[in-house]
């Protein structure tokens, strides 16, 4: 799997209500949310809300990054999710 399809993949994560910006060719939110497995998604999704959550979008930061960054915290499962897609 690719870095970017990865990116989305963990983007996906945090809400599913998230604007995605235009500008960009990126798949839409529902392209995003069939992207991993619902078991994958619901893997990190507590680790996005707690570690990423105040990250800003419009800066270039993503989840991906946050969650990276943050990795040693993460919980195991998020991080076999991570490990699993090269991550």
């Amino acid at each position: 799997m690719t870095m970017m399809r990865t990116a989305f993949l963990l983007a996906a994560l945090l809400a599913p209500s998230m604007a995605l910006a235009q500008e960009k060719a990126e798949p839409t939110l529902q392209e995003q949310m069939q992207m991993g497995t619902p078991e994958e998604r619901a893997h990190c999704r507590p680790d996005v809300r707690k570690h990423c959550s105040k990250i800003d979008l419009s800066k270039g930061e993503t989840h991906l990054g946050c969650l990276k960054s943050n990795r040693e915290k993460l919980s195991t499962a998020c991080q076999d999710v991570m490990t699993k897609y090269g991550q």
